[in-house]
């Protein structure tokens, strides 16, 4: 028996999942088996558990809590099409003898708008962004490098004859003024 579960955002379809284990992990951490990436949801939020056709939907003390059909739990039974709610995600499980083909959002004519809300990347995209991150960046060849004696030289004494200049005048001024 095949456990199918689809994670969504506002009817926004994200990912689909197609599970054949037992014991399937879902939270923010890389290590889950269904990722959601997102800081209002626990490391490691809930677990489902298969029992033979039996579903069991599992809190681990999770900070925002766990929610079947709209309704708060700890551990639950759940069914074909019930609705997991965690955080801002709807996971919708479905039951099934035949594997549902992981299917990709479809690619829309023109890319969504640049917002300031939350980004959702799929696992493998998360883990690639990861290891790009990760790499030892090379090192600088150039050394930096400090003006020559000559140009800071004359900066120097520019400056220093107006200070001067300045200085006369003020005296000049005060004295016989």
């Amino acid at each position: 028996m095949f456990l199918h579960i689809v994670v969504s955002i506002n009817n926004s379809e994200l990912h689909r999942y197609n599970f054949t284990e037992t014991e399937i992990l879902i939270g923010r951490s890389s290590e889950c088996d269904v990722l959601l990436d997102n800081a209002g949801i626990s490391r490691t939020h809930a677990k489902i558990l298969r029992q033979g056709n039996e579903v069991k939907l599992i809190d681990l003390n999770s900070g925002n809590g766990t929610f079947l059909n709209g309704q708060s739990i700890q551990e639950a039974t759940v069914t074909s099409d019930d609705t997991i709610g965690i955080g801002k995600f709807a996971l919708t499980v479905k039951l099934s003898e035949e594997a549902l083909p992981d299917s990709e959002p479809p690619p829309s004519a023109e890319p969504p708008p640049v917002t300031t809300s939350t980004v959702f990347l799929r696992p493998d995209e998360t883990r690639k962004i990861l290891q790009q991150t990760q790499t030892p960046k090379a090192q600088a060849t150039t050394q930096p490098t400090r003006p020559s004696q000559a140009e800071s030289g004359n900066s120097n004494s520019l400056w220093i004859f107006a200070a001067g200049a300045v200085v006369g005048l003020l005296f000049g001024w005060l004295f016989w003024g």
